[in-house]
């Protein structure tokens, strides 16, 4: 009988139909020459030793035992411009103290298409060739002596234009050709190895302004500062510089950004630097500006051009609006006497301007009448206040005698006569945001005095003096007779 050797590919076990599973057997088929019944024979034995070895496996390391390898990342996410590498150190630990293990290292993206991958060493080289019993190239095969620890990277691609997309993707070693065959690599704690990219922009900016000025509205005034505050944000992952531009709605605006040009902001790259410039504007309207609303506009933008953005305010003007916001008297009360006497009261007006400083018709708030009324009777004459620009104030007072006791109404009317009388061509009617709050009111007491005037007692003083002088002087010539 002779034998004639033949060789042939080894036998692996797939697993999920892609990862090659233990090696069943890796002998060399024998062919016998001598017959059909002694080839049976030989092949039945072969099987047989086949199943052995394959049982011997088994009952060694168990089917479900778990892999000795542990996974670890050094991080567990990355913001990466597009068009650049996310860089991820990747740990492999071998808990087997005895068994040398090689792992086949896998990638599996959980959403939407993949991004191109490998791994690689930590000085960015190809892995080391790693290769199983037949001396087949293991794909991504990395092998990790016993208890010890093997480093490398996985690298991805980000590609261009897909800032603003999330990408996460679980890496994950099978022993497939260790002692601890078909098992996956889990970490420390048992869970999945999860990695997330962040895809960002290198250059991205925005601009926001406040909605509303620092005091509580979009309110301005002629010739006025406003405050308003605002923020340039740089979403960027690099450093950036900007220039900060100002279009207003017209001349004679003024407008102070507080914003240097060339002013630098930190990108996301530096996690503990300000990504932001906080600022404050002043916003001042010309002096002749009508009321109204008004856009400003703003752009900034990167000094290489590559980023910009844009935001707008809407400052509104109001026209002018004049109140009295105060009546008071010199005296809380004033007398008249028996004989018709009376004090004289002093009323005095505020008048105060709480609205722009030109009306719609471009006339400046000058030359306000201001007159005064004490029982529907107007008393004295009209008062004229030169001008009230927003804000401003002015008290007015008049000289009063009242005839008559009792409580008095005094009012006071301001912008209400507007040359009436045909004699004052600068007093002109005023148009204000509210023309019915021109006028208010206030209570004067009057008292009449019912006992004599000061007159009768100086009268009966000198009364009282003569008679005293009188009884004195007979008393000292009663004395002088007796003497005598």
């Amino acid at each position: 009988m002779s034998f004639e050797r033949s060789e042939t590919a080894n036998t692996h076990v797939l697993l999920n139909g892609s990862i090659p599973g233990r090696l069943i057997s890796s002998a060399a088929h024998l062919t016998v020459n001598h017959g059909p019944r002694c080839s049976a024979a030989i092949a039945a034995v072969l099987v047989v030793a086949v199943l052995l070895l394959a049982g011997y496996a088994l009952l060694r390391t168990g089917s479900g035992a778990p892999s000795p390898v542990e996974i670890s990342s050094d991080k567990d996410s990355l913001e990466v411009v597009g068009g650049h590498e996310a860089l991820f150190e990747i740990s492999l630990t071998n808990r087997d103290t005895e068994w040398a293990q090689t792992v086949q290292m896998n990638a599996n993206w959980l959403s939407g298409l993949p991004w191109e991958w490998n791994f690689t060493k930590t000085s960015g080289g190809p892995l080391d060739e790693v290769r199983d019993v037949n001396e087949e190239v293991i794909q991504n095969g990395i092998t990790v002596p016993s208890g010890t620890s093997v480093s490398f990277r996985f690298v991805a691609q980000v590609p261009m234009g897909e800032a603003g997309t999330t990408k996460r993707v679980t890496l994950f070693g099978i022993d497939n050709f260790g002692s601890y065959a078909g098992n996956v690599t889990k970490q420390g704690d048992g869970s999945d190895l999860l990695l997330t990219i962040n895809a960002v922009r290198g250059q991205s900016v925005a601009l926001e302004l406040d909605p509303v000025s620092q005091n509580g509205n979009a309110l301005a005034y002629q010739g006025q500062p406003t405050l308003w505050g605002y923020t340039v944000r740089n979403k960027g992952y690099y450093l950036d510089i900007y220039n900060l531009e100002v279009i207003p709605p017209a001349t004679g605006w003024a407008v102070e950004t507080g914003f240097a040009s060339g002013t630098q902001i930190e990108g996301l790259q530096r996690d503990a630097a300000p990504h932001t410039f906080e600022g404050m504007m002043a916003i001042t309207p010309p002096a002749n500006a009508r009321p109204g609303n008004y856009d400003i506009h703003f752009n900034v933008s990167s000094i290489d051009g590559e980023t910009s953005d844009i935001d707008s305010l809407t400052v509104t003007i109001p026209a002018p609006d004049l109140q009295v916001t105060a009546i008071t008297f010199s005296h809380s009360a004033v007398w008249i006497s028996r004989q018709g006497e009376t004090q004289t009261v002093q009323i005095y007006a505020t008048v105060t301007n709480t609205g722009g400083s030109v009306d719609a018709n471009g006339r400046y708030v000058e030359h306000i009448d201001v007159w005064f009324l004490v029982g529907e009777v107007t008393i004295g004459t009209i008062h004229y206040i030169d001008s009230l620009s927003h804000g401003g104030s002015a008290t007015v007072e008049m000289g009063f005698q009242p005839r008559d006791d009792g409580t008095l109404q005094v009012q006071v009317l301001v912008d209400t006569w507007n040359n009436q009388g045909g004699d004052d061509p600068g007093d002109v009617n005023l148009q204000e945001s509210d023309e019915g709050n021109n006028e208010a009111n206030a209570e004067l007491r009057v008292v009449r005095v019912r006992i004599s005037s000061p007159s009768f007692y100086l009268g009966f003083a000198a009364l009282i003096v003569a008679v005293s002088g009188v009884v004195t002087l007979s008393a000292y010539h009663r004395r002088r007779e007796e003497v005598e």
